[in-house]
């Protein structure tokens, strides 16, 4: 018995440390992304939306808004109607097609995550 409880116990502090090492790479990968859109101008009072959207937003001290899905907070017209008035950065893989809102929005490149994958924001003027 006492073997058995030792052989989970390794097993489970396997499973802790894999899971820890992958938060802190994709915690870093945030970052990396946050850093490259305040770079870009993002400040205080900016709007990060789409791919990663929250956790960006909160490493940019930007609020997130997204247009649809299980944190869907906003419509595609009033993301467009806040970019009169606050920047929005809208984060998208290259392949993805720009939302119709953003076709005149500057095209800025971002840290590609996952590796091999070309991200880029369009960032309101």
């Amino acid at each position: 018995m006492t073997l058995a409880v030792g052989a989970q116990v390794v097993a489970q502090q396997h499973v802790v440390n894999r899971q820890v090492r992958g938060q802190r790479a994709i915690t870093h990968e945030y970052a990396a992304l946050a850093a490259a859109l305040n770079g870009y101008g993002l400040a205080d009072g900016c709007v990060v939306s789409r791919l990663w959207g929250p956790a960006v937003g909160y490493y940019a001290n930007c609020t997130s808004r997204e247009i649809g899905g299980h944190d869907g907070s906003i419509t595609s017209h009033g993301l467009a109607a806040l970019a009169r008035t606050h920047k929005v950065a809208v984060i998208r893989t290259s392949s993805q097609r720009v939302p119709a809102y953003a076709r005149l929005w500057v095209r800025r490149p971002l840290p590609g995550c996952p590796p091999g994958t070309p991200w880029v924001a369009y960032i309101s003027p």
